[in-house]
């Protein structure tokens, strides 16, 4: 009985998935607006670069698991901050989102979580460094 109910529960969520697979909370964003501070260097061992500027970054989820990125920020060529993003499978916890600081400055974060059900993606705004 218990095999039958996982099964169960494992097609539902499959589904619905599928069903959502225009759904915005797949998307993981970081925007960057911290005076000459560029996105430098990203490693990304989940997740798809979509789109990669010196003040936005944009990644997928793949692979059945959330986005994960190591990244660094740059300021006149020289790095100032290094972090790791990560967010959680869009189907089961998409507005789950950490940001953990790596080295250098300790950025400035706001975090707007993702919603599976109202079609959001998930953003990372980082306004300044300490």
């Amino acid at each position: 009985m218990r095999l039958a109910t996982i099964i169960t529960i494992l097609v539902i969520l499959a589904s619905s998935v599928l069903a959502h697979a225009d759904d915005q909370c797949h998307l993981l964003q970081l925007s960057l607006s911290a005076g000459d501070s560029q996105i430098g260097s990203v490693k990304c061992s989940k997740g798809k670069i979509h789109s990669r500027e010196p003040f936005f970054f944009l990644v997928e989820q793949s692979g059945g698991k959330g986005p994960s990125c190591d990244m660094t920020f740059v300021q006149y060529g020289f790095e100032v901050s290094k972090i790791h993003i990560q967010q959680n499978l869009c189907a089961l916890k998409a507005g789950d989102i950490h940001v953990s600081h790596l080295s250098g400055r300790v950025p400035i974060v706001t975090i707007e979580e993702g919603s599976f059900s109202r079609n959001r993606r998930g953003a990372i705004s980082i306004t300044g460094f300490r």
